[in-house]
């Protein structure tokens, strides 16, 4: 074997090793930790699949929680459901399975789909890069709180973060890939334009036969206005949800803390405590301020990035891996609402600056991903009393991705190229 071979073979071990390690490590960690009897997202889940499974409305907290009190299980708080119908249909195994194991293989599963989807990105890699890639993934998802956020609330983030790797792996085409872009469609409403990505009929084929089927099948369990329901249930929390929320990593939630206090107007506490519609007013105007400057602000965002992937495309096009990198990235500052364990996503920019052999930006990239990670209970300081201020980190990455790092390749020399 030649001495490159042989150099190559040695890091795809060590990267192998590397990857055994962290999952092992993994498992220790989450074996040693306080979980919660009844994790918040979790419960969501269930209670609006026991609620459709008992004639209810899925979309209703009451219906949700008195399903769940039929079959034993109480609960004092309990988020809306916000996913799709199509989703119930995939956690009817719910119904069968008694609680504690369904819980334990939930949790399990959750954690051993993200350390498949990392391993999936180091195997479409070689050499140094894998091992870079196994090195810097693992460290994220071991020190950051990431994975435990995630594993934490029930959340399904990395069954999201397996099937964008599986489009990845798959370049975008084939039945496997379609399968993969039908979980994110099922799964995140924020997140379906990243099927546009992708690459031929049989992937199409299969995201639309697959949806089909999951429609039908949910129209038959459920009242046909449960769509309906699900768009209202999306509009109420674009409309009327506080992004001021101690929890929320996105631009929104920046700007709706800045914004609170420069833009709107001082209550009088006094008049506030003895006059309900002069505190229902003022509380209106807050929030309606509150929105026009997010709004504001996102799509001049989005707009400035818009223009610039015009001119980018004009001169050769983009890859797919680029787009979805960028797209990852500015959902993560400006989506109204970023939770901890969305930043499961990073791992494919950081992926992304690996394949491109920029190895230094991207050691330079974990330790900010590291930083924007942190728990948001660390400590006292700006960066957890306005976790919004994380948003620069996903932010800046972008920037650098639309001018220093953007891409400029022929279009002729690569299939996964994308032009206007």
């Amino acid at each position: 074997m030649s001495l490159p071979g042989m150099m190559r073979g040695r890091s795809d071990l060590l990267a192998t090793v590397t990857l055994a390690a962290g999952i092992i490590l993994s498992i220790l960690l989450v074996s040693r930790s306080d979980w919660p009897e009844y994790p918040n997202d979790l419960m969501s889940y269930m209670g609006a699949t026991f609620a459709a499974a008992d004639g209810t409305d899925p979309y209703s907290v009451p219906d949700q929680i008195r399903a769940l009190e039929a079959r034993g299980i109480h609960v004092d708080n309990l988020y809306g459901y916000v996913y799709s119908p199509m989703f119930i249909v995939c956690m009817q195994h719910s119904r069968i399975i008694p609680f504690s194991h369904f819980r334990f293989a939930f949790r399990c599963l959750g954690l051993l789909v993200v350390w498949a989807a990392l391993w999936l990105l180091c195997l479409s890699l070689r050499g140094s890069s894998r091992l870079l890639m196994a090195l810097a993934g693992s460290v994220f998802l071991l020190v950051s709180s990431v994975l435990y956020d995630c594993l934490y609330w029930g959340q399904v983030t990395g069954w999201m973060l397996l099937a964008l790797a599986v489009m990845v792996f798959r370049r975008y085409r084939g039945i496997i890939a379609g399968l993969a872009a039908t979980v994110l469609a099922v799964l995140k409403a924020g997140y379906i334009p990243f099927i546009l990505l992708l690459g031929d009929r049989r992937s199409w084929a299969t995201l639309c036969a697959v949806l089909l089927v999951l429609v039908l099948v949910s129209l038959a369990l459920m009242d046909p206005e449960v769509y309906s329901e699900w768009f209202g249930r999306l509009g109420q929390m674009g409309g009327g949800m506080n992004v001021n929320l101690s929890n929320n990593l996105s631009l929104a939630g920046l700007v709706g803390n800045v914004t609170s206090r420069w833009l709107t107007p001082k209550t009088d506490m006094d008049r506030a405590s003895n006059d309900p519609e002069y505190r229902m007013e003022n509380a209106a105007l807050k929030a309606r301020r509150i929105r026009t400057a997010t709004l504001s602000v996102t799509l001049l965002l989005l707009a400035v990035t818009s223009l610039r992937l015009l001119l980018m495309t004009g001169r050769g096009g983009v890859s797919r891996d680029y787009l979805l990198s960028l797209g990852l990235l500015l959902s993560l500052a400006l989506l109204p609402f970023v939770w901890l364990h969305y930043g499961l996503m990073l791992l494919v920019p950081l992926w992304y600056l690996v394949s491109l052999g920029k190895l230094r930006t991207a050691v330079l990239m974990t330790a900010t991903f590291l930083l924007w990670g942190l728990p948001l209970d660390v400590g006292p300081g700006i960066w957890t009393g306005i976790p919004g201020i994380r948003s620069i980190v996903p932010l800046g990455w972008s920037v650098w991705l639309l001018t220093v790092g953007a891409q400029r390749t022929d279009i002729s020399q690569k299939p996964d190229i994308i032009s206007i």
